[in-house]
This record gives structure tokens, C-alpha cells and sequence, in this order.
């Protein structure tokens, strides 16, 4: 666990140094602090380390990265994806949302409808590839393009650079 708990700072230090939020998934996180070895056969390939899975499951979730993998040095793979680059944008929408559910004073069990208006198309995108994911993790009903007097709560925020007007309102 020491060796995991040393990962994960080095890791956070890398971010911070590449001036990555921990918000946005990243693929790979290289590291001295693990030995990966890889043996292929005709019909598999495994991979063994030094540390216990669940320990690496740990780094990788306190990371966000999606691999955690031996290398010569610590190394930080900071190459975004689209498929990341949504990622991110989804998390940071489910965090704007979560934070206006707890401005509003709503508990678990509070439903509620988001709704949204952005000119980026990048915003757009996600939230209608993502919509049951931000949905499920926001405990929203329903997330819905334009928003009117109805809703409680309306934020213009920011979310890599392009903004988005949300808006929640209790069902």
C-alpha cells in the first residue's frame, strides 16, 4: 500500500506539473515503482506486477488514469484522446450539476430536471452521446436542451474553455 500511496503522489505531481485537472482521464501513468513484464503466446498475453491488482485499481482510480504501467522513469502519458477529451467534459458537467443540486439544498432522493444551453459544439456533443450517463450520475429524470423561469437554479459555467448555461429544477 506504501508503494501504491507513492505512485499515486508522484502521479498527482505529474498532473499538476502538466497542469492536468485530476477530473480529466488520462490513459497511461508510467512508473520505476512497478515492474511489468509481458509474455505473448500464439493465443494470449498476460501481464504480471509487483503489486496486487487491487492496489493498482487504487492508483488508476486516485489517478484517473485508465493503465498504470512499468517504465524507465516516471512518465505521465498526456496525450487527450476525443474519447478522453469527453470524458472530461462529462465529469466536470456531472460536477456543475451535483454542485447546484447541493446550492439548492436537495438530498438523494430529490429528482430533478437539467437543463442546458450551449454554442459549443464539443458541449453539445457530450451531453447527447452522455445524456444517461450524466442523467444517472446527477439523479436527473430528464436532461433537456433550453431552459426557461422554471428552473430554481440557472449557472453559466465554463467547462474547457466553452460555456454552458445549466439549470436544474426539482421534479
Amino acid at each position: 500500500m506504501n508503494i501504491t500511496k507513492q505512485i499515486v503522489e508522484e502521479g498527482l505531481a505529474a498532473r499538476d506539473e502538466a497542469q492536468i485537472k485530476v477530473r480529466q482521464p488520462l490513459s497511461t501513468y508510467y512508473t520505476t515503482k512497478v515492474t511489468t513484464s509481458t509474455s505473448t503466446t500464439s493465443s494470449s498475453s498476460s501481464t504480471t506486477t509487483t503489486l496486487p491488482p487491487e492496489y493498482l485499481e487504487i492508483g488508476k482510480d486516485e489517478l484517473n488514469v485508465k493503465e498504470i504501467k512499468g517504465g524507465d522513469k516516471n512518465k505521465l502519458d498526456t496525450k487527450l484522446t476525443p474519447e478522453l477529451k469527453q470524458e472530461g467534459i462529462k465529469r466536470e458537467l456531472v460536477r456543475f450539476i451535483n454542485a447546484m443540486r447541493k446550492t439548492a439544498g436537495l438530498t438523494i432522493q430529490s429528482i430533478i430536471t437539467v437543463g442546458w444551453e450551449s454554442e459549443s459544439e464539443k458541449i453539445k456533443g457530450v451531453i447527447v452521446k452522455c445524456e444517461d450517463d450524466i442523467a444517472k450520475a446527477t439523479l436527473a429524470k430528464e436532461i433537456k436542451k433550453g431552459i426557461n423561469d422554471k428552473f430554481v437554479i440557472k449557472k453559466e459555467v465554463k467547462v474547457n474553455g466553452d460555456k454552458v448555461l445549466l439549470g436544474i429544477i426539482e421534479k
